[in-house]
């Protein structure tokens, strides 16, 4: 008998073991069910904390921020766009943020963590998701624009020969929006409470400044005189000078005199002055500008650079040699030349009162000497031509202008080397018409009736005095 109830405790004993196991899962199964998980660790998304909240809570704390982070004005500028600012607000950036997609990157605690004690309350572990904004093309467009309008004053690259030394000014920069790296930027400027800094990105230089650095020498000048008292003249002189002065060429780029003054014109500061037209002077809007012209064809001559238009005048002029002006008009003539050289040069050019100076610098200073020869080919007279006035009288004769005579010369530019004629150049022949002479007269002037003669020995009776009346 005692036998059988030592073998029935053992049973008793599992079947309560056994309720007891299946309740408690059943209780652990109910309380799963139950479980709501919630965000572990500390995740913060823009300035919210996502702690311990639900999906469900986490998502309307997200609605609940964006809604009013989208309206928040926010201030944005850059220093190196001057003083001005924008100010927009995050919708007027027609902003989106994907509240879906950064609750996605939420982890959750779980029952059974939540149980043993895997996520200690007292040892918070802190994370952050950067919100994802997406900024329309449209809306970032409008920041473009500012970026635009408001960039530095631009300044072409320079170089220039100034009291004995070459001075270089750098091209200025330009920016445009770096539309990469925008929207983050105006987000942490909301975070933290400051204004945005608009991200920039500088643009490649036309002219680099690498290339500025390059010309350090002056490789040839030449030096024309004119009257300062001729005001007109020596402002035409004075206004293409500077334009000039500094422009740069990298090598085997082309300068065109007339493509980089354009049609003068009393807007760009020229003033009427004598020109040389068809043989005869006459006067223009920019008459003086030749000797500009002329003064910079030397100096690239002497600095060995490829000429690859030049005209002579219609008459001599005073102050170069035959054979050694360049006449322009606008279209034309034109003078062009190309650098030839390996490295980049620039044009300077000095204008003082009656005296101006053109340079051309670069890297190398040649070690040739460059001298001139002209031949004259032939000479010829262009006449006389008769032109009418009315309000001249019978037989007078008026200079309308001195023309002058047709003249042809050969120029040859000498290279030596060493005392050593090395290379024999031929620039051309230059051709200079001139014109006749002008002369006015009265084609219609009739010659004056000559008085009838009186009577030999017949003597005319007295004036009466004045006031006799008889």
């Amino acid at each position: 008998m005692s036998q059988k109830k030592g073998k029935v405790w053992p049973k008793v004993l599992f079947g309560v073991l056994g309720i007891g196991m299946a309740g408690t899962a059943a209780t652990a199964f109910y309380l799963n069910t139950q479980f709501v998980p919630t965000v572990y660790p500390n995740y913060t998304i823009g300035d919210v904390s996502l702690l311990g909240k639900t999906e469900a809570e986490a998502k309307q704390a997200l609605s609940d921020w964006w809604e009013a982070a989208q309206h928040q004005s926010i201030t944005m500028g850059n220093e190196k766009l001057g003083e001005k600012t924008i100010n927009k607000t995050l919708a007027d950036l027609e902003a989106d943020f994907n509240i879906d997609d950064a609750l996605s990157q939420l982890a959750y605690n779980d029952f059974v963590g939540s149980m043993t004690g895997r996520y200690p309350k007292e040892e918070i572990i802190n994370a952050e998701i950067h919100p994802d904004i997406q900024i329309s093309e449209h809306s970032a467009g409008e920041i473009e624009a500012f970026v635009d309008a408001n960039q530095p004053a631009f300044e072409k690259a320079r170089v220039t020969f100034d009291d004995g030394a070459i001075n270089r000014r750098y091209e200025a920069p330009s920016f445009s929006l770096k539309t990469e790296d925008f929207p983050t930027e105006v987000l942490n400027a909301y975070l933290e409470g400051r204004d945005a800094v608009i991200p920039l990105t500088t643009a490649k230089k036309s002219m680099p400044d690498g290339e500025l650095d390059k010309i350090t020498t002056v490789v040839s000048q030449f030096t024309t005189s004119f009257s300062s008292g001729n005001v007109s003249r020596s402002t035409n002189i004075k206004v293409a000078a500077q334009n000039i002065n500094g422009h740069i060429l990298l090598p085997g780029e082309e300068f065109s005199f007339n493509d980089h003054l354009g049609q003068r014109t009393i807007a760009k500061g020229y003033k009427t002055a004598g020109v040389y037209v068809s043989g005869r002077h006459d006067f223009d809007v920019g008459g003086g500008i030749c000797q500009v012209s002329t003064t910079m064809y030397n100096a690239l001559l002497l600095g060995n650079m490829e000429i690859e238009s030049r005209s002579p005048h219609s008459l001599p002029v005073p102050y170069v040699p035959l054979g050694r002006d360049a006449a322009v008009s606008f279209p034309n003539p034109d003078l062009k030349f190309k650098n030839n050289t390996d490295h980049p040069m620039a044009l300077s050019a000095t204008y003082a009162p009656g005296k101006l100076t053109f340079r051309v610098l670069g890297s190398e200073k040649p070690e040739e000497e460059i001298s001139f020869e002209t031949k004259y080919i032939s000479s010829w007279s262009n006449g006389e031509k008769i032109v009418h006035d009315g309000s001249l009288k019978f037989g007078q004769r008026k200079v309308v202008d001195n023309g002058g005579s047709g003249r042809k010369v050969r120029t040859w530019k000498i290279v030596k080397k060493d005392g050593k004629e090395v290379e024999r150049v031929l620039l051309g022949d230059s051709i200079y018409r001139g014109g006749p002479k002008i002369i006015a007269v009265n084609k219609n002037a009739k010659a004056p009736v000559a008085a009838p003669a009186s009577n030999a020995g017949e003597t005319a009776p007295p004036t009466p005095p004045a006031g006799d009346g008889n």
